[in-house]
């Protein structure tokens, strides 16, 4: 648009960031410090309030290189760029995704689109019955599935049961074994050092008289 044009010293025009950025780059440094000084900015105050692009506008406005104000430029224009290719690719894989449903389900139910009549043929009405009889059946079997399974945790569980009882009951017994056992062999050593005691006074009594 005539209205949203800046034009340069040299008789040639920008109409948009990618042109500025173009003429940027070719620019001279004289040329570049009359529109770019200590004491203005017409670069960003174009495009602030002619491209309406306030973002861009408060990065520069305070800069007074050149070649940064470029990079700022490019980089943005490089982000715009792939939002816009992500965004098509987006759109063109929901929309292929969307027709790719629509032409499976037409498939399965028999539906002829050909001549743009979207009335269902009566195998399409039988298939759609036997779809609905099959999810039952599957409904149905994975209900089974999902009982069995219970079941099976539940005797499970309760094997684990007794398995544990055996084996705190084994344990039990071990250790009342096991105290059985030095209780028997305390009794046994006693006696022993008391007979030993008795046989040494016995000696002494027999040497020493």
């Amino acid at each position: 648009m005539a209205d949203e044009k800046f034009n340069l010293w040299n008789g040639k025009v920008v109409h948009d960031l990618e042109e500025l950025s173009n003429a940027l780059t070719v620019m001279t440094d004289e040329e570049f410090v009359s529109y770019v000084n200590s004491s203005k900015n017409d670069f960003a105050n174009w495009i602030e309030y002619t491209l309406l692009n306030k973002e861009i506008a408060n990065k520069i406005r305070n800069l007074r290189e050149k070649d940064l104000i470029n990079a700022i430029i490019i980089d943005f224009l490089k982000k715009q760029t792939s939002k816009m290719m992500i965004g098509s690719a987006k759109s063109f894989n929901d929309d292929a995704l969307v027709k790719e449903i629509i032409r499976k389900n037409e498939t399965f139910l028999g539906i002829d689109n050909s001549n743009n009549h979207d009335v269902p043929t009566i195998d399409s009405q039988n298939k759609s019955n036997d779809f609905q009889n099959n999810s039952d059946a599957t409904n149905k079997a994975n209900g089974a599935i999902v009982n069995e399974r219970m079941n099976v945790k539940a005797e499970q569980k309760e094997i684990n049961k007794k398995e544990s009882g055996s084996k705190i009951s084994l344990i039990d017994f071990t250790i009342f074994d096991k105290i059985k056992r030095n209780r028997i062999f305390f009794i046994g050593l006693t006696f022993g050092i008391i007979m030993g005691m008795l046989l040494a006074l016995i000696l002494v009594k027999i040497i020493f008289g």
